[in-house]
């Protein structure tokens, strides 16, 4: 994908070997090793990766033939996920396959993390996510319930009244509400390259490293572990398969006839959310800037 340089902090674009020669604001914002690090793309190949699927059509198409610049701070969780990748890949032992690479039907994909124990395959994902997707996948449910203390209200104010039970919030898990369609995605496409291979998948899970761990705002959405482990679902076969044979064909389509796809649907774009925060080629998309203004208010 052509992601050629940073926004710069000090304005404007610059291109990752301008940047790396030299920086034009006389102090970097972040070290030459990290900002190196940084710049490494992957070109694209003709072959949409598993991860490239599981996105919006629109905005994979976008980043492919368009050449664009991104913010350095706006890349620091994917460098740090990609350290918690390194790190990891160290721990490979006899019983686990680490960062293993597929090709199949034009499909490519690198799974993480393969482990065979007790005569069960179990097929492992690691995630760096903020607490609010991990409140999403988990699928936890706030709730305003009487203190379970049994205290109650001092005086009156708005809303309550002095003698009445004291209101607390309670987080529960909902399996009805979680959304964790992603990585249910992209483990059971990484299951199907194992399982054509010989190796029998029998459980799939992924392991987050909760970004903002330990803060008022994760404590806030009922996150209070630094990590979690978050069981996956397994789909049917056929409809993995049908799923991902169907985005690869219409990336390819798109491509071919230079012909920009349907805006992102609101599960795709996280009701507006993926635009204003994670999307970066939002400027080469009219609708996700129309959805970020409605947001904002402009």
């Amino acid at each position: 994908m052509p992601r050629v340089g940073f926004i710069c902090p000090g304005g404007g674009h610059v291109l990752f070997a301008e940047c790396l020669a030299s920086c034009r604001m006389g102090r970097r914002c972040l070290t030459k090793s990290t900002l190196t690090a940084l710049s490494r793309t992957r070109p694209w190949t003709g072959k949409p990766s598993t991860t490239q699927l599981i996105a919006p059509t629109r905005m994979e198409y976008l980043k492919i033939i368009n050449d664009y610049c991104v913010a350095p701070p706006n890349m620091a969780f994917a460098l740090l996920g990609s350290r918690v990748h390194l790190g990891l890949a160290d721990a490979d032992s006899d019983v686990s396959l680490l960062e293993e690479r597929f090709e199949e039907e034009d499909i490519t994909g690198i799974a993480d993390c393969f482990e065979v124990e007790a005569d069960e395959g179990i097929l492992t994902d690691y995630k760096t996510w903020g607490s609010w997707r991990v409140a999403r996948a988990l699928g936890i449910v706030e709730k305003v319930v009487p203190d379970p203390t049994g205290a109650v209200y001092q005086r009156s104010g708005k809303g309550y009244v002095k003698g009445a039970p004291k209101m607390v919030k309670v987080y529960t898990i909902d399996p009805a509400q979680a959304d964790n369609r992603e990585a249910e995605l992209q483990l059971n496409r990484y299951r199907l390259f194992f399982e054509d291979r010989g190796f029998p998948v029998n459980r799939m899970q992924i392991e987050v490293i909760v970004r903002d761990g330990n803060t008022w705002v994760a404590r806030n959405r009922g996150i209070t572990e630094p990590i979690y482990f978050i069981p996956v679902k397994r789909w049917d076969d056929t409809r993995v398969r049908a799923y991902f044979t169907a985005k690869a064909l219409a990336l390819k389509s798109y491509l071919d006839k230079k012909e920009l796809p349907p805006p992102c649907t609101p599960d795709e774009c996280w009701s507006g959310r993926r635009c204003r925060d994670y999307c970066p080629v939002l400027n080469f998309c009219g609708a996700g800037a129309s959805r970020v203004n409605a947001m904002e208010g402009v």
